[in-house]
This record gives C-alpha cells, structure tokens and sequence, in this order.
C-alpha cells in the first residue's frame, strides 16, 4: 500500500525559531540536464531556502558547553519554499523531479544537505555558525549541485550505500493522479528510451520562485493529501523501493 504525499511535489518546509537567531536566505536555480538521443536537454526551476539558528535554551551554561565539546548549541531550523521541477523530454514523455530524495526510509532531506555540500559546509546541518550563514548569503554564480559527503565521491566508497538524486516520478495520464510511476534516475531509459541524466546544476538568482505546479496538475490543489492513490495487492513481493510512493 502506497499513500500519495503531495508535500514531495511542493514542498513546504518550516520548523518555528526564537528571535534570537542568525539567519541566511539563497535563492537559486536548479537546473537539471539530461542527454536525449545525444542532445542536452536543460530544465529548472526556482527555489528558496532560508536557514535559521535559534537557542533551545539560551542560557550561560551554552558557552562553557560550547568551550568544552566544540559544538555550537544553535540549533538550524530550516524553512524549504520548493515545487518539482517540470522537465519534458522532447516528446518522449515528462518528468516531475521532486524536491526531496524517494530511499527506504522515505522522503529525507534533499536540497537542505546538498546545497551545504556545495558551498562546501560539510556536517552541519543543525547547528550552523555565524561564518556559515555568511558563505550561504554571499553565494554567486552557477555551479554544480554537489549531492554527497567527499568522501562519498570516492570510487571505493560503496555505491549502494548512496542516494545521488533526487525522486522522480511521471503519469501515464497526467490529469489522473492514480497513473503516478517512480522514476530511477540512474535509468531513466526504462521509461523514457533514449533518454539519461547528466547532472544537476545550481544557479543563484534573484527571480520569482517557480509557481507553475499547479496549472499543470491542477487536481494537486482538490485532492486528499492522504488519499490512497497505490495498493498493493496481497501477496505482492514487489520490494518498498519500487513503490511510486509511500506513507
């Protein structure tokens, strides 16, 4: 059984933070290419994300903790303004490229760890400093979307214990939500022939965020989030991976 989210195709994501913070705000491009047949083939979207430090407790007793085990007591709170990235493949079909990565343990974090990884701030998701926020907010340019540790780029380290893309899905009908079908990224041809992923690409930018879900699936805005759009059958051994979506 398979539930449907539609947080995974716009999604919003927003923890609450105390006033006493350090905050930084990118706006960027994301831009996906894939080879058709031997053309590049370029897609984006616009998105935000804003980071924000705040004190579970501010009290003294953070910076003798902070001297004693180097480890800053902000916690990063993280509010994520994204929809999937809509790319058509030239006829042989579309591709929504979700804002999240689809591994078995559901939909984790994407973009919140990438983007870190790509300005080069490595394991610090939750408790960014002030230095941080500073090379978030004074990023420019256009650059590729790092999506893993260093150490995970390194040709001995175990492939299969790596996600290195975001979801993707596609609708055999796109005005029916029930024809949803995941997407490998690493084999894009298994459902679009002659088609491949190349990469993924960051852009920062000042432009509107990208508002155009909706008008192309417009039952995103009457259907049940929770609606059961997959079921299993009994018995069925098809592994959770394979599932187009899940709860």
């Amino acid at each position: 059984m398979g539930r449907f989210i539609l947080a995974v195709l716009i999604c919003v994501t927003l923890v609450s933070c105390d006033d006493d913070t350090r905050e930084a705000t990118l706006r960027y491009r994301l831009i996906a290419t894939v080879e058709i047949d031997g053309q590049k083939v370029e897609g984006s979207t616009v998105m935000e994300i804003h980071y924000k430090n705040f004190h579970m407790d501010p009290h003294f007793l953070d910076t003798f903790i902070q001297f004693l085990t180097h480890i800053n007591p902000r916690i990063t709170a993280i509010d994520h303004a994204a929809e999937a990235l809509i790319l058509d493949l030239k006829g042989r079909g579309t591709v929504f490229i979700l804002p999240t990565v689809h591994g078995s343990m559901g939909f984790p974090h994407f973009h919140e760890i990438c983007l870190l990884y790509t300005l080069g701030i490595e394991n610090k998701l939750f408790s960014l400093t002030k230095e941080d926020m500073r090379q978030i907010s004074n990023a420019k340019g256009r650059m590729p979307l790092q999506l893993l540790r260093p150490e995970m780029r390194r040709p001995e380290y175990p492939k299969g214990l790596v996600i290195k893309s975001p979801a993707m899905v596609t609708f055999k009908n796109e005005r029916d939500p029930r024809t949803i079908e995941e997407v490998d990224p690493e084999n894009m041809e298994q459902h679009f022939p002659g088609v491949r992923l190349l990469n993924f690409e960051i852009e920062i930018t000042d432009a509107p965020l990208t508002r155009v879900l909706t008008k192309r699936l417009p039952w995103l805005e009457t259907i049940d989030q929770n609606e059961t759009l997959e079921r299993e059958p009994g018995g069925s051994m098809r592994p959770p991976t394979k599932n187009p979506s899940r709860s």
